[in-house]
């Protein structure tokens, strides 16, 4: 009996047209082909998905946190390749190639006289605010 007749399965190699880490995982996996084409496998998990995502809980079962916009769904991991940018006000989560951030510029308040003054114990920006009797930080006009 020959080596070829055995018909042993294999891992196969990393494709060269990978375009990410995830599409080479699919094609060793046997869910993708190198041209991108749907295995039965991977159809099979593909229909798998779908009826578990029709499900609103199905992400409540994953033991990773998940942050998403209305697009993707990202889940961070320490090893990811991929970086997104998340605001903790507003929730606005995206990749950061395609996020769009908004400036807001300073307001236009009169200009007051620069003088000196004398801060004492005053190492940290808090002190400084406390010692002034001024706000820590100002917060934007809307």
């Amino acid at each position: 009996m020959k080596y070829q007749d055995l018909h042993i399965q294999t891992q196969r190699e990393f494709p060269n047209n990978a375009r990410t880490q995830g599409f080479g995982w699919l094609v060793r996996a046997g869910y993708l082909t190198r041209e991108n084409e749907i295995l039965p496998l991977g159809q099979h998990m593909i229909s798998r998905l779908q009826n578990l995502s029709s499900d609103p809980s199905f992400f409540s079962l994953l033991s990773l946190p998940t942050l998403s916009n209305e697009h993707e769904i990202f889940f961070p991991l320490d090893t990811g390749s991929l970086e997104i940018i998340l605001c903790p006000a507003c929730n606005y989560t995206e990749r950061i190639e395609l996020a769009q951030l908004k400036k807001t510029p300073f307001s236009q308040e009169e200009q007051l006289s620069v003088e000196k003054v004398l801060t004492p114990d005053c190492g940290t920006i808090e002190s400084l605010a406390n010692f002034l009797n001024i706000p820590k930080r100002k917060p934007p006009k809307r």
